[in-house]
């Protein structure tokens, strides 16, 4: 067991991949990409298959759990679907060309038809166009329009898991984040209508109908969002912040847990949670440690339900 971070340590940097979102992170937001992809299978690859340089949030869990003898957390990662290559159709190539712009979809016995029209770039470099639906009576039924998206790969993805397929264009990679336009389809409406909110690094819960965007934020803590969908409507469910390891406020874990949207600490509806560091939780009494453990198996039940 490595004590390191738990004893006051700085956290060695860990690497991960996750398919869900891919390629290198960009150097500067809306700056148009350089590097030429000559094949779908080097651009799922590179798209794909990503390391970021931050901790390993389960490594930390699992330590505090062993160290505190305390119920370990477990965010739904590992049970969850991401967007993978699979699900995208539709590739832009960087030459300035596009591939299979024009592809098919069945929605409760109706075949549609998508087709996508980049119309160059915008004053920051990013891609702009528009997209139309045409029913299988050759009738145009909807045409949207899209800018500044970076990295405009489109694929299908039920995204609010009512059964039907959602349109996802991937909007761009920063510093390890990847993000997306989602327009969901409305079978009442035949046609697909926008996300206002661009979701990034999204995941799905299929278990427990959870969506949630999962990302570090520029003060270093561990943000968890969650959705559900009800009626077609996506709604907030709770946000899960962590901090790891504040020298200055002297604890090793931070939790801030809210049920209300928008809501941030020091108001009525959101929950904070701070854990001492290791040493000084081993010169507590053992009423203290029962009292600290008490605390943590609350939040941590409240956590592990989501």
């Amino acid at each position: 067991m490595n004590k390191n971070i738990l004893q006051g340590g700085q956290p060695s940097d860990i690497q991960r991949v996750q398919c869900v979102q891919g390629g290198q992170p960009s150097k500067k937001p809306r700056l148009k990409k350089v590097a030429f992809i000559t094949s779908f299978i080097l651009l799922a690859a590179s798209l794909f298959a990503r390391d970021v340089d931050f901790m390993d949030e389960k490594m930390l869990f699992e330590e505090i759990a062993e160290n505190y003898d305390v119920t370990k957390i477990q965010m739904p990662d590992e049970r969850s679907e991401y967007y993978e290559e699979q699900y995208v159709q539709f590739i832009k190539q960087y030459n300035g060309k596009t591939t299979k712009p024009r592809a098919q979809f069945t929605e409760r016995g109706r075949t549609y038809t998508i087709e996508f029209f980049d119309f160059g770039t915008n004053v920051f470099y990013a891609t702009k166009g528009k997209f139309k639906i045409i029913d299988d009576d050759n009738q145009i039924i909807q045409v949207l329009s899209y800018d500044d998206i970076d990295d405009p790969y489109y694929g299908f993805f039920d995204a609010d898991m009512d059964g039907s397929l959602d349109l996802m264009i991937m909007d761009q990679q920063y510093k390890g984040d990847t993000t997306y336009h989602i327009y969901y389809w409305s079978n009442m409406k035949k046609m697909f209508e926008e996300e206002k909110h661009i979701m990034k690094n999204p995941a799905w819960d299929k278990k427990n109908k959870f969506m949630y965007e999962k990302y570090w934020d520029k003060t270093g803590e561990l943000v968890y969002m969650f959705y559900e969908f009800r009626f077609g409507v996506r709604r907030f469910v709770a946000q899960v912040r962590f901090s790891f390891v504040n020298y200055e406020k002297g604890w090793e874990l931070k939790v801030v847990y809210s049920d209300t949207d928008g809501a941030t600490e020091g108001d009525k509806d959101v929950y904070v949670f701070q854990l001492p560091l290791y040493n000084d939780f081993k010169e507590m009494s053992q009423d203290e440690q029962k009292n600290v453990r008490k605390q943590y198996e609350k939040i941590a039940k409240m956590l592990n339900a989501l």
